[in-house]
């Protein structure tokens, strides 16, 4: 009869990726390593399993995987370490993406923020829903200008696609309303989720803190609307050559913006 092994199989330990100062006063570091007890199927093989936890002194005091929604998972981005793309992915694994090597303790928030569309499911759909106008539009300008009909003239059929065209243009602009929508909420959400930390003694903005709480919330509202916020019309703007877009994340919606955000920052800032 073989003898029961007395050997026991070793378990993997997470290997940490990145180690940055959160709240040096308490003596919190934000902490980003490998995750070795989340194993992704064939299909998310590009990926490599995350975790970012918050360490006191040595110690782990928070792991963020409990504030993401059933099912959803931290992923380092695929490719050569050092890209600095955050995207939640909700078709295909659903997972928060970030990159190995964050650029400052900053970008806590910019983890917050990606959970936060976690939760914005109902605005995805109504984006969905547009989206797929759009793509009708522009099938039926494909298929017009492809097929000879009798049952009109060269001008009416001329006529017909300038008017879809200018159908699917003002879609696009709604599309990208609702998609400027749904990145404030997701700033919201995120901004929520520090409340609710600073509430349990955890500064998450700590490396966003000024001499007064005035320069806190400048800082913060930097951060999210000219750095974040306004990127987005930086490349709709700049590369897509969509000048009409100007303001649309930002200025335009500025008031409303305020309403959603920075009051929030406002708060957070004065909760010392």
């Amino acid at each position: 009869m073989e003898k029961p092994s007395l050997v026991l199989e070793k378990r993997e330990e997470p290997k940490e990726i990145q180690r940055l100062e959160l709240d040096p006063d308490k003596g919190i570091d934000i902490v980003i390593e490998t995750n070795p007890d989340l194993k992704l199927d064939s299909a998310a093989a590009a990926f490599k399993p995350a975790k970012v936890v918050l360490e006191k002194d040595g110690e782990v005091i928070t792991d963020f995987q409990g504030e993401l929604p059933p099912k959803y998972k931290f992923v380092f981005v695929p490719g050569e370490k050092g890209e600095n793309i955050w995207r939640c992915d909700k078709k295909n694994l659903p997972a928060i993406i970030m990159p190995e090597e964050w650029g400052s303790s900053k970008n806590i928030l910019s983890l917050f923020h990606e959970v936060g569309h976690a939760f914005n499911d109902s605005q995805d759909q109504e984006m969905e829903v547009v989206d797929s106008k759009i793509e009708d539009l522009k099938l039926e300008v494909m298929q017009l200008e492809r097929e000879m009909s009798a049952d009109m003239t060269g001008e009416e059929k001329k006529d017909k696609i300038e008017d879809l065209v200018k159908r699917a243009h003002r879609l696009e602009e709604e599309y990208l309303k609702l998609k400027a929508r749904n990145e404030r909420s997701a700033w919201a959400k995120a901004l929520q989720m520090v409340r609710k930390f600073r509430r349990q003694g955890i500064d998450l903005i700590a490396p966003f803190r000024g001499r007064a709480s005035k320069e806190t919330g400048g800082n913060l509202d930097n951060f999210i609307h000219k750095l974040c916020l306004g990127s987005y019309e930086k490349l709709l703007i700049r590369n897509e050559g969509l000048k009409f877009l100007e303001g649309i994340f930002t200025k335009k919606y500025k008031e409303e913006a305020e309403k959603e955000v920075e009051e929030i920052s406002k708060k957070v800032s004065k909760e010392i």
